[in-house]
């Protein structure tokens, strides 16, 4: 018997406003609408065919490398 599954599966870190001295809550960088910091060590695998998600905002590599390049070394510990 075989089960083949296929999904849309995304890495998800939330975002909250509690601003915890933590070294894995990275701040948002400026000028977005959304604010507070990433809680990194909370990530997750979300599908998003299961979870019908709304799209807020995301910050773009070009817009704050250093934020995205944070992010990524971080992530890296975990996998």
């Amino acid at each position: 018997m075989s089960c083949e599954v296929a999904n849309i599966s995304f890495l998800v870190c939330p975002i909250t406003t509690r601003r915890d001295k933590f070294p894995l809550h990275l701040d948002m960088p400026r000028g977005l609408t959304i604010y507070g910091v990433v809680a990194v060590e909370q990530v997750r695998a979300f599908d998003l065919e299961a979870r019908n998600p709304r799209f807020i905002e995301s910050v773009k590599q070009s817009d704050d490398s250093s934020f995205i390049e944070h992010v990524h070394e971080c992530l890296k510990s975990f996998f």
